[in-house]
């Protein structure tokens, strides 16, 4: 029988029982015969207090991590309804433990008090991430971090507080240190803050939230919610206070905090259609609340299970023509591998893995034609030693940075995840389905285009994905940049980029090349102001596209020849790179325009490509336009993220140069992470090629066979 993940449901039949994943040694006996008992075996002893639970509860082999309670007893009611409210408590049991375990359900009630770890883990992110005008260098962002922080600090119990004394006040101390520390401090941008306010702040934050997720501190919270009960009652919504800083301790510990939660508040709850429980002298009786306090502190106290994970994740929207990777990660056409994995079946790398998933889960890849697939990509992710809580989302961040790149690069519409299915120690634990009878997009030739790219642009990263997890830098940018590109994507032809979308790109892409510069540790001054640099040169490349493809219209008397040029222009293995033909045939190709407003211009740039002088009158034209527009991308960057006025027409002018800057400091970012040389060295390299052909013209460049792109 097979671990599936639970799915939530707001119906009345999903409302029917309710599932926790205990995680706990407190509710299994290894060795047991799970046939004989009617429940699966778990991973340790039971205490003999909680023996008589295995014969009142039915267990259910559900979860990735242990052991699930199905929340059914004898007579067919439950034990716990919404909010954890019980109907059916013994009139001796106090009202304190009542209050307890309605506690510790989270789903209805929420507070405005972040969590001590939430204020902590935003600071840091602050610290490596938030960079521009609009980050630390306003007092009212480093105010509402204060804030946030001093009330998460107040909401805290008192032993708590106590615990965590001398690293809460450490890194209050570090904040406000920062926040008097000067402009020339809080200008410094991500990737180059060496002040040792900084250091102090980073540490400080780092040091609090590894001391939250420790076994002192989750006893430390778990007192104070007890106490809080057993006293007159919370005015002022303290439980939930308490038990959201709790359940962040839980999540810190990589342990599923809903199903831990929900198993303490069963376990307070314990009983039975209000007969109680069976003890050894025949007897029905609660355990005393202090025992049941005690054992769901142990509960809380159990560490995740370190294990061998392999992720299984399954994809629509892209195919492969053939499989890519094979060590950490490995993509996989569906359509073979998953009809292959069978006994029979050819040998292939992971087959063991593949066939032991098909066997015990419903993967299956359509045998009829006019059947849609769940599934058209499979990508394997080994997370090696690590715990199965947040295996899909540290898998999925790994495969959807390779998918990124592909998605980018050939402008497809994005895949997205379907299938989830996740191995520990060989075993099959989870399956999980999300979105596999979403309709997708009939575009066939889509899909196959990402999978080329792919293979084509993304394949490098494989091999860096072995060693390395993505930097944190390049994964903001490929995430932003990826958000970027969705209106311009394949599944967006058929309707027309908004004003509204337009507007937001250009923050979005804004961020993108402050990622890369802190990525490249260049102020995001400096790294725009290299990016503009090489404006020119591209503009140039783009309008020797434009006037040929202008030029070479199957139209008129002149049809056959524009074919024939066409033909050997865009040729899958042409026989010298593009601008060489171009630079042959300039003059032959500006004669076939017919576009006879533009057809001086086409003259004048076509021969720019073999003439020098040509080239470096263009390229001063597209400098001085490169000073323009930038200046005006960051007016139009700021009058939208501030709501200050901007006209659409300016907008629009901006939007190429602003992709440009973008989708160039993406590429830059993944060559360095992907070739290991620094972004400076590419950087330097990419200047040397701009003025050395501002000496010698770009034809001449191309014919001495340098395979560097322009």
């Amino acid at each position: 029988m097979i671990d599936q993940e639970a799915q939530q449901s707001d119906s009345p039949e999903g409302q029917q029982c309710q599932v926790a994943n205990v995680e706990s040694e407190v509710f299994a006996k290894a060795g047991d015969d799970p046939a004989a008992h009617g429940h699966l075996q778990g991973q340790g002893a039971v205490p003999a207090e909680l023996a008589p639970l295995r014969t009142s509860w039915l267990f259910g082999w559900l979860n990735q991590r242990g052991v699930m309670i199905v929340l059914l007893v004898e007579s067919g009611g439950r034990v716990l309804i919404d909010h954890n409210v019980r109907l059916d408590w013994p009139e001796e049991e106090p009202t304190w433990i009542r209050s307890l375990v309605s506690s510790l359900d989270r789903r209805y009630v929420s507070v405005s008090v972040l969590p001590l770890t939430t204020c902590a883990r935003e600071i840091i992110e602050w610290v490596n991430l938030a960079s521009g005008e609009d980050a630390w260098r306003k007092a009212q962002n480093r105010g509402s971090l204060a804030a946030d922080l001093q009330q998460s600090l107040d909401a805290l119990g008192a032993h708590t507080g106590r615990y965590l004394h001398s690293a809460s006040s450490r890194l209050s101390v570090a904040l406000t240190s920062l926040n008097s520390a000067g402009r020339a401090v809080l200008a410094q941008p991500t990737g180059l803050r060496t002040s040792a306010e900084w250091a102090e702040l980073l540490q400080a934050a780092e040091e609090l939230v590894g001391l939250v997720g420790t076994d002192g501190a989750i006893q430390a919270v778990w007192s104070d919610l007890v106490g809080v009960a057993r006293g007159s009652g919370a005015n002022r919504l303290e439980f939930r206070e308490m038990v959201d800083l709790l359940h962040a301790q839980l999540e810190l510990r990589r342990r599923d905090a809903d199903a831990v939660l929900s198993g303490v508040a069963h376990l307070l709850a314990q009983d039975l259609g209000g007969r109680g429980l069976p003890v050894e002298d025949g007897t029905k009786q609660l355990l005393p609340p202090d025992k049941r306090v005690e054992f769901a502190e142990k509960l809380l106290l159990e560490p995740a299970k370190i294990e061998d994970i392999v992720v299984w994740l399954g994809y629509r929207g892209v195919r492969l023509t053939e499989p890519m990777g094979g060590g950490r990660v490995a993509f996989m056409d569906a359509a073979w591998y998953i009809p292959n994995a069978r006994p029979d079946g050819p040998d292939f790398p992971f087959k063991a893995e593949l066939e032991h998933i098909v066997e015990n889960s419903s993967l299956r890849y359509p045998e009829l034609i006019d059947e849609e697939p769940t599934v058209e990509l499979l990508v394997r992710v080994d997370l090696a030693k690590t715990t199965a809580t947040g295996a899909r989302e540290l898998a999925t961040g790994i495969a959807e940075a390779v998918l990124d790149v592909g998605t980018h690069w050939s402008g497809g519409t994005r895949p997205y995840q379907t299938e989830c299915y996740i191995l520990q120690d060989g075993h099959l634990t989870v399956q999980s389905w999300s979105g596999g009878t979403r309709k997708a997009i009939d575009d066939p030739h889509g899909r196959i285009a990402i999978g080329d790219a792919i293979k084509d642009y993304a394949s490098s990263l494989f091999s860096a994905l072995e060693t390395n997890t993505l930097p944190i830098y390049l994964k903001a940018a490929l995430e932003a940049q990826t958000s970027a590109d969705q209106p311009y994507s394949r599944g967006k032809m058929s309707s027309r980029v908004t004003d509204v979308e337009n507007r937001a790109l250009i923050p979005l892409e804004d961020r993108v090349v402050q990622h890369i510069a802190a990525y490249a540790m260049m102020a995001p001054e400096d790294f725009f102001e290299e990016l503009i640099a090489w404006w020119p040169a591209a503009r140039w490349e783009a309008d020797v596209h434009r006037a040929t493809t202008m030029s070479l219209m199957s139209i008129g008397e002149n049809q056959a020849r524009c074919d024939q040029l066409k033909r050997k222009l865009y040729s899958s293995g042409p026989t010298s790179p593009w601008l060489v033909f171009v630079a042959d045939h300039a003059k032959e190709i500006s004669n076939l325009c017919k576009v006879e407003s533009d057809k001086a211009w086409v003259t004048r740039v076509l021969a720019s490509v073999d003439d020098t002088q040509a080239y470096a009158e263009l390229h001063n034209e597209y400098t001085q336009e490169a000073q323009i527009i930038a200046e005006r991308r960051k007016r139009a960057r700021n009058a939208i993220v501030h709501g200050n006025p901007i006209e659409v027409q300016a907008v629009d002018s901006v939007t190429e140069f602003s992709r440009f800057l973008s989708q160039t400091a993406i590429r830059v970012g993944l060559e360095s992470f992907m070739t290991g040389q620094s972004v400076r060295m590419i950087v330097d390299a990419e200047n040397d090629k701009n003025n050395y052909l501002e000496r010698k013209s770009v034809a001449d460049y191309w014919r001495q066979g340098t395979t560097v792109s322009i």
